[in-house]
């Protein structure tokens, strides 16, 4: 599995790709990351503390070491220039919808019971209630 991994990163490096689809992930060659990219993403909800052990918990296509994003991550997979009623992520996903995701970051807000997410319907970071459900996509280290 690692050497495929390499080898599609090597030729993408060759080729100036920075994202593309394997199995159920996408990989991102520009900042050696990994995505979920499964159709789970587009099934489980949870709250904040939840998707962190989600992640943690996930094995997918022979990995085991995968994390809840934070906000600077997502937006580097973010994409406003795509037309209305797309996901602002870039093409290389396929399971997205055009709604909200956790990161993993909190904000001070209500003693810390406030966190992050992503809304792709317009590729903005908002904040809500760490309680409240919404889906999850899991990142890995490219290495």
């Amino acid at each position: 599995m690692k050497s495929i991994f390499l080898f599609l990163l090597f030729s993408s490096l060759i080729f100036g790709v920075d994202f593309y689809k394997s199995e159920n992930h996408v990989v991102d060659t520009l900042n050696n990351t990994m995505w979920q990219d499964s159709p789970n993403d587009v099934k489980v909800l949870k709250h904040q503390d939840t998707a962190v052990l989600y992640c943690e918990d996930l094995e997918l296509d022979g990995y085991a070491d995968w994390r809840l994003p934070t906000v600077k991550e997502f937006k580097k997979i973010i994409d406003k220039k795509r037309k209305n009623k797309e996901p602002k992520i870039v093409k290389a996903f396929q399971y997205v919808l055009l709604d909200h995701y956790w990161t993993q970051d909190r904000t001070w807000r209500n003693f810390f019971t406030w966190g992050y997410y992503v809304h792709f319907n317009t590729g903005t970071i908002y904040y809500d209630n760490k309680t409240y459900p919404k889906y999850v996509k899991c990142i890995r280290d490219g290495n």
